[in-house]
């Protein structure tokens, strides 16, 4: 291959691993939105299992007042309980009010 073979490689490579790395940065934005969404009880988001070590994720919900948050935790083999490895943040939950009607009553007309 010549030089310009190889230089053109090499840009379409790095293309192709930033627009990669930028879906997997949108991906991972709207699923950590969608996972802290209000929801009764915490659940799980993630579930694996690698040569006897099990990693997860659960999503805590947001309550009015108090964030919710995704945790990422691994249990290796053997061991008694989980041990966190990543908490991310997310924003409190708004408060919820009555919605506002946006058409007239047949009696305001």
């Amino acid at each position: 291959m010549s030089n310009t073979g190889h230089k053109q490689a090499a840009l379409l490579l790095f293309i192709s691993i930033t627009c990669m790395t930028i879906a997997l940065l949108l991906r991972a934005d709207v699923g950590a939105q969608q996972a802290t969404a209000p929801a009764l009880r915490p659940h799980a988001v993630l579930r694996l299992s690698v040569a006897g070590n099990d990693f997860g994720a659960d999503a805590w919900p947001a309550k009015v007042g108090a964030a919710g948050y995704i945790e990422v935790w691994a249990m290796p083999a053997g061991a008694d309980d989980y041990r966190p490895l990543i908490q991310v943040m997310g924003a409190p939950a708004l408060a919820v009010g009555p919605r506002s009607r946006s058409v007239a009553r047949w009696e305001e007309i």
